[in-house]
């Protein structure tokens, strides 16, 4: 009887762990023009359910609202400079930090970088 209720309190004890979720990561995608060139450029990226697109974007600087996203998940940021000219900065930020950095010189675009959290 003792060994059959220790049994049902150490089932009890095991199914009331639970195992927390790793929290999520914070993204922020980020495009700089760097040129004195007049920008007029559009971009995609991997939002928190699907891809969203903004444009044509016509400051220097461009910044995506904080997006959540989960171990596993991409984040991904594809500039178009369509047919104007200019050079750009790409960066993916990750909880603050920026982890991907690449440049597109216009036309030789459209640009994208990605990662895989």
């Amino acid at each position: 009887m003792r060994t059959g209720l220790y049994m049902l309190l150490c089932a009890f004890a095991l199914a009331s762990c639970k195992k927390e979720d790793d929290p999520p990561y914070s993204i922020m995608y980020r495009v700089e023009e760097i040129t004195t060139s007049t920008p007029a450029y559009t971009v995609s990226y991997a939002a928190e359910s699907a891809t969203q697109t903004e444009g044509p974007i016509v400051s220097n600087k461009w910044s995506s609202p904080s997006i959540k996203k989960r171990a596993g998940e991409v984040a991904s940021l594809t500039l178009d400079g369509g047919s104007g000219t200019g050079s750009f900065i790409l960066r993916i930020y990750v909880n603050g930090v920026p982890l991907v950095e690449d440049t597109m010189d216009n036309p030789n675009g459209p640009k994208t970088i990605s990662i895989t959290l």
